[in-house]
C-alpha cells in the first residue's frame, strides 16, 4: 500500500510540474488610419488583420508571437515611435525581454492618439534595414519575457488597447500607395475575456495532499 501511495504521488506530482499552458488569442480588429484598413480578414481564429498569441510556458516565461495576416507586414514609423509592436509589462523590466533575431526591445513610453505603452519592439541595430524610411518586417514577430505571467503583458492601458502594431497594408490610397498605420488588440476571440493558466499547480497541489495523507495513515497506524 505504501508503496503504490508513493508512485501516485510522484506520478501527479510529475504530470504536474510538466504542464505546458495552451496559448491565448488576441486578434487585432481596431484600425486607426484615415481612410480604413480594409476588411478584416478571417482565418480561423477570427476576424481581425493579424492575432497576437500569448503562451504561459510553465517555466516562469511567457512568450508573445505577433502574427499579420495577408499582405499587412511591420514597419517602424513615427506613427508607432519606430516601434513595430507596442505591450505593456506589469513587473517587468527591459532585460526580461529577449526577442528574436533582427527585433530588439525598447523601453517606452511609447504614446500615441491619447495612449500609452511601456515597452516596444523595433529593428535591432544590426537589422539591415530595406527602407530606411519604415525598415519593414514581414516575418511573426516573437519574443520571450521571463518572470512574467499573461496577465502581467494583457493589462489594457487608459485607451482600452492590450497591444499595438504599425503597420502596412495593400488597401490603397488615392495615389494607388499602401496604407500605413496603427492597428491594435483590445480583446480576445471570446468578447476580451482570457484565463491564465495555473501552471501545473492544481495537480502539484493534490500531490502534495496524498503525501500528507500517507503520512497521517501512518502516524494513526502506530497508535
Amino acid at each position: 500500500m505504501k508503496k503504490l501511495l508513493l508512485t501516485a504521488v510522484g506520478f501527479i506530482l510529475t504530470l504536474g510540474m510538466s504542464q505546458t499552458a495552451h496559448a491565448t488569442t488576441f486578434l487585432f480588429t481596431s484600425c486607426h488610419v484615415t481612410g480604413g484598413c480594409g476588411n478584416l480578414i478571417n482565418t480561423g481564429a477570427g476576424l481581425g488583420y493579424g492575432q497576437v498569441d500569448v503562451v504561459d510556458n510553465a517555466n516562469g516565461s511567457v512568450t508573445v508571437t505577433s502574427t499579420l495576416y495577408d499582405a499587412y507586414f511591420y514597419i517602424a514609423t513615427g506613427a508607432g515611435d519606430e516601434q513595430y509592436f507596442q505591450f505593456n509589462g506589469a513587473n517587468v523590466a527591459l532585460a526580461d525581454i529577449t526577442p528574436s533575431s533582427s527585433l530588439q526591445a525598447n523601453a517606452g513610453p511609447f504614446t500615441h492618439s491619447g495612449s500609452t505603452f511601456g515597452f516596444g519592439i523595433g529593428p535591432s541595430s544590426t537589422y539591415a534595414c530595406p527602407n530606411n524610411g519604415t525598415c519593414p518586417y514581414t516575418s511573426s514577430i516573437t519574443f520571450t519575457v521571463a518572470g512574467a505571467t499573461i496577465a502581467d503583458l494583457t493589462a489594457k492601458n487608459t485607451a482600452g488597447e492590450i497591444f499595438v502594431a504599425d503597420v502596412s497594408f495593400p488597401a490603397a490610397t488615392a495615389k494607388g500607395e499602401r496604407r500605413t498605420g496603427l492597428i491594435d488588440a483590445s480583446g480576445g476571440p471570446t468578447g476580451g475575456t482570457f484565463s491564465v493558466p495555473d501552471g501545473g499547480s492544481t495537480m502539484v497541489l493534490l500531490g502534495s495532499a496524498l503525501l500528507g495523507i500517507g503520512v497521517l495513515r501512518r502516524k494513526f497506524a502506530r497508535i
